[in-house]
């Protein structure tokens, strides 16, 4: 595939999974960790900002995710405050499929200690 359709489908996956309408049976292993994150935040809405680099089987995003602590999150009591988080995300797909992908984020708990204390 080129690049573009890369990132394409890489959108489009990150999309999906964010609004909850991805679901792949051979890897299960991601929603119990998206189920966790929106039971904290039930109105999170995370988007890619900007695509960084889409370059033959790599595409590169920024992110920002924001929504209100609303459930208790690695340990940290609902405090009822607006969170916001950035990251970075690097996919690497083959033959149409998203083979790896490496994400890192600002540590929500972190976040959320600056922003709600």
């Amino acid at each position: 595939m080129s690049a573009e359709e890369n990132k394409a489908l890489f959108l489009k996956f990150f999309d999906d999974v964010w609004a909850g309408r991805y679901e792949d049976p051979d890897d299960p292993g991601y929603r119990p960790w998206i189920d966790e994150i929106r039971a904290a935040f039930p109105d999170l809405t995370v988007i890619a900002d900007q695509v960084l680099a889409a370059e033959g089987d790599h595409v590169v995003i920024m992110f920002t995710g924001t929504g209100t602590h609303q459930g208790d999150f690695l340990g940290i009591p609902a405090s009822g405050e607006p969170v916001t988080f950035r990251g970075t995300t690097v996919a690497r797909l083959e033959n149409g499929k998203i083979v790896d992908e490496f994400a890192c984020t600002e540590k929500m708990g972190s976040v959320m200690l600056r922003q709600t204390l």
